[in-house]
């Protein structure tokens, strides 16, 4: 059995000041996804995006949208792609 994280990407700052303040609510992960994957263990990684109006990808949680560039996020993939042994859940985390 594979230990896994959920919204693993939480970690990060919420993009918007009044999401910081209740960013205690959506929070799921603490430490960011190298930590997850060597300290803990983690080999399953949940990933939420959705995309804004001009087709950029975010990193989100139900309302709350988390501050990583594109650059930082294929990172992350690679690094998690590079231990050959994870799996990465991608939802699209559409709100309407």
């Amino acid at each position: 059995m594979e230990i896994g994280s959920h919204n693993s990407w939480t970690f990060l700052t919420p993009r918007r000041w009044w999401q910081r303040l209740l960013s205690f609510t959506a929070r799921c992960q603490r430490v960011d996804i190298a930590t997850q994957y060597e300290l803990w263990g983690v080999r399953c990684f949940d990933l939420r995006i959705r995309f804004d109006k001009d087709g950029r990808m975010i990193v989100a949680h139900g309302m709350f949208e988390y501050d990583i560039n594109e650059a930082r996020l294929l990172a992350d993939l690679r690094y998690i792609n590079n231990r050959g042994d994870c799996w990465v859940r991608v939802l699209n985390e559409v709100r309407t």
